[in-house]
């Protein structure tokens, strides 16, 4: 598709579906607003999972130069599989959404079920789980998503079960635990064996693929989720 045509498309899907952020805003929110520690093990962290620069050593890339690297790497994985922005973060939301849906206990299947009857973690996901309908998603809302689903996440792997309850603060979330558990891609036989499962991730994936696009969304969100550290419901 040349440049022109792909930006007429984008155009249109803008016009449709209303505001969604694109690369840059995503960037200027997580990168470019980490402090300088936040920084440095993201960076570390990243160099060592995924890829890093040419001619820079690492001390020497900026947060100004690793933004946009990943800007030209969202570029690249929208060129490469004639997608726009938007679909990208579509493709992560339910990336995450795939993570925990299996695991939240469902509720009570009676009529005129009281929501106090409702288990804690089901109602946070019910209530989350509607901004992946929505035409309008700006960074506020793809942090509060990613919270609950990061927080729902981390409780799952807690409890190895499904789950009922789980913890909201940001203090529960720790990042090395977090990805290293979604990089293995699980694909659990039943909810009380999450763990026994197979290593199908980046070996047969490439570059640019949506699962590498994917995890490193959430690798970015994360740090700057737990970089901000601002707790409450």
């Amino acid at each position: 598709m040349m440049i022109s045509n792909w930006l007429s498309y984008c155009r249109k899907v803008y016009e449709k579906n209303g505001h969604i952020m694109d690369k840059k805003e995503l960037l200027k929110n997580t990168i470019l607003s980490l402090d300088s520690d936040s920084f440095f093990e993201l960076k570390t962290y990243f160099f060592r999972e995924f890829f890093g620069f040419n001619f820079l050593d690492d001390s020497e890339v900026t947060q100004v130069f690793f933004a946009e690297k990943l800007y030209d790497y969202f570029e690249k994985v929208e060129l490469r599989n004639n997608k726009d922005f938007p679909t990208l973060l579509q493709k992560y939301m339910q990336f995450l959404d795939d993570k925990v849906s299996k695991y939240i206990e469902k509720s009570p299947r009676k009529k005129n079920t009281d929501t106090e009857d409702i288990p804690r973690a089901r109602k946070y996901y019910n209530k989350i789980i509607e901004f992946k309908k929505q035409n309008d998603i700006n960074y506020s809302r793809l942090r509060d998503y990613s919270r609950i689903m990061f927080c729902l996440y981390a409780e799952i792997i807690n409890q190895n079960d499904t789950i009922t309850n789980f913890d909201y603060s940001i203090s529960s979330l720790t990042s090395s635990k977090l990805l290293q558990s979604m990089k293995k891609s699980k694909t659990p036989k039943n909810t009380k064996n999450i763990f026994e499962t197979k290593n199908v991730f980046f070996v047969q994936n490439k570059e640019f693929s949506f699962e590498m696009c994917n995890y490193i969304i959430a690798t970015i969100v994360l740090f700057e989720i737990i970089n901000h550290n601002i707790d409450g419901e």
